[in-house]
């Protein structure tokens, strides 16, 4: 298995780059081979440049990231899943005309038990 980096520095480049194709593909789901935590931290440093706001779903699983900048173009919102157990993998996937505020309200209210269970 090759190595993988596990600094968000080395990852925010590339998703800021893959960003554009999360938007134009017909299905708008692009996977990387980096964990959710890192990702998310990747993120976090992208939106401190501009580029939207993010927020957690599911802690350490399923993020939201609003408003992100297509260049000049268009702003997109886009579902960050990654997997809290192996936090080797994550997809990105737009958000298309329609929100899916019902999963969000329902992942947001999972997330609470799970934490208090510590899960």
């Amino acid at each position: 298995m090759s190595s993988v980096s596990r600094n968000p520095e080395d990852w925010a480049p590339i998703i800021e780059r893959i960003i554009f194709q999360v938007f134009y593909r017909q299905l708008g789901i692009v996977a990387i081979h980096c964990g959710i935590t890192v990702a998310a931290k990747a993120i976090d440093m992208l939106c401190k440049k501009g580029y939207g706001k993010w927020r957690w779903l599911l802690k350490n699983r399923i993020l939201v990231w609003y408003d992100v900048p297509i260049d000049s173009a268009a702003k997109v919102h886009v579902y960050v899943f990654g997997g809290k157990i192996r936090d080797a993998n994550t997809v990105l996937v737009r958000q298309g005309f329609w929100r899916m505020y019902f999963i969000e309200t329902a992942l947001s209210l999972a997330d609470i038990p799970l934490r208090i269970l510590g899960i």
